[in-house]
C-alpha cells in the first residue's frame, strides 16, 4: 500500500532554490525516486484527522497540517503534527507538477493573502503563491497583516490568521500524545508516547525507558530554547533535573523511537500536508542525518 516509485520528472518545472542562507539562494537538491500511498492509506490518513480535530474540538476550523511520517510498505507512523508553522505546500505541489502528479485544485483552500516573518522562507512562499495560481487559485504576497503565514518567531500575536488558525499553543505535542491514547489503526499508527497529564495512563519519569525521543511541547519555547534543541534523543543518565522538571511541568513529552525505513542508505521520512482531514500532497525526504530537516533531498509524494 505504500511503495518507492520512480517518476518521470519535468527538470524544467522543479525549483531551483526554496530556502535562503543568510540572504543567500541554497540549492533544492531533488529527485525522482518518489513514495506512491494507496487509496486506502489516504482513507485512514481521513478517518485520523478526522478523529483527531474532533477530540481536540477543531472541527470546521479549516487547520492546515504539515505532518512528520516515517512509513513501511505497509503501515505509516505520525511523529508530528505541526499547526503553526506549514510550510511547505509550495514544495510539495512544484514536485506533484513537475512530477506528473494531478492534484485536485477544488481541495486547495486557502486565504488569498499570504505572508512570511521571515525572509529565509520567501522563496518557498514564492513557490507556493505561483502553484495556487497556475492552478487557478487566487494568491498574494502581503508586507504584513493577516493572512496564511510562512515563518518562524516567538511573537505569536502575529499568528491569529484569516484562516482561522489560532497561534502556537495549537502545536503543542500534548495534543497528539492525548490523542495517541484513543487512536487504533493498523495502518495509521503513532508512537507510544509518555507524558504526565492527568489520566491513567501517565507515566512518570522513571518510568520512561531509556530509548526514546525527548520533545519540547513548543518548538520555541523558553525551555527548548533554554536546552538549544527542541528534540533530544534518549533519556540522559544521572538525575537530569532540569528535564525532570520539563517533564512534570507537561513542557516536555517522550515518544519510542521509530526507526525510517531506508533507500540507498538514506533515512526516508513523508511530509503529507492536509486541510483539516483531507490529505492532498507533500514528498519524501531523504537524508542521512538522524534528525531529518528540509536541508534533505525531496521526492515527490503521490496520495492517490
Amino acid at each position: 500500500m505504500i511503495s518507492f516509485k520512480k517518476f518521470d520528472m519535468d527538470r524544467t518545472i522543479v525549483a531551483p532554490t526554496i530556502f535562503l542562507k543568510h540572504g543567500v539562494p541554497m540549492p533544492h537538491w531533488t529527485t525522482d525516486i518518489g513514495v506512491v500511498l494507496e487509496p486506502e492509506v489516504r482513507k485512514e490518513l481521513r478517518r485520523f484527522f478526522r478523529a483527531f480535530n474532533r477530540l481536540n474540538g477543531w472541527s470546521g476550523d479549516h487547520c492546515y497540517y504539515r505532518v512528520d511520517a516515517y512509513f513501511t510498505p505497509n503501515q505509516i507512523t505520525v511523529l508530528e503534527i505541526n499547526v503553526e508553522f506549514v510550510d511547505g505546500w509550495g514544495t510539495g505541489l512544484n514536485l506533484s507538477r513537475a512530477a506528473g502528479i494531478e492534484v485536485n485544485p477544488t481541495l486547495l483552500t486557502f486565504p488569498r493573502r499570504f505572508m512570511t516573518t521571515h525572509s529565509a522562507y520567501l522563496p518557498e512562499l514564492e513557490l507556493c503563491v505561483n502553484e495556487l495560481k497556475l492552478r487557478g487559485k487566487e494568491a498574494e504576497l502581503v508586507a504584513d497583516g493577516f493572512g496564511y503565514v510562512y515563518g518562524r518567531s516567538r511573537d505569536s500575536e502575529k499568528f491569529h490568521r484569516e484562516d482561522g488558525g489560532a497561534g502556537e499553543w495549537m502545536d503543542d505535542k500534548c495534543y497528539l500524545a492525548e490523542f495517541s491514547r484513543e487512536w487504533k489503526s493498523n495502518l495509521v499508527q503513532t508512537p507510544r508516547h509518555y507524558f504526565h497529564g492527568h489520566h491513567q495512563h501517565n507515566a512518570s519519569w522513571e518510568e520512561i525507558p531509556k530509548e526514546v525521543v525527548l520533545k519540547f511541547t513548543l518548538k520555541e519555547s523558553p525551555e527548548s530554547i533554554r536546552a538549544r534543541a527542541s528534540v533530544i534523543f534518549h533519556k540522559p543518565d544521572g538525575e537530569a533535573r532540569f528535564l525532570k522538571r520539563c517533564y512534570r511541568e507537561e513542557t516536555l513529552i517522550a515518544q519510542d523511537i521509530v526507526e525510517p525505513t531506508k533507500h540507498d542508505g538514506q533515512s526516508c521520512q513523508l511530509i503529507i500536508l492536509v486541510i483539516e482531514d483531507e490529505p492532498i500532497t507533500g514528498y519524501v525526504q531523504y537524508s542521512h542525518a538522524k534528525i531529518i530537516n528540509d536541508n534533505s533531498t525531496h521526492g515527490p509524494l503521490w496520495i492517490k
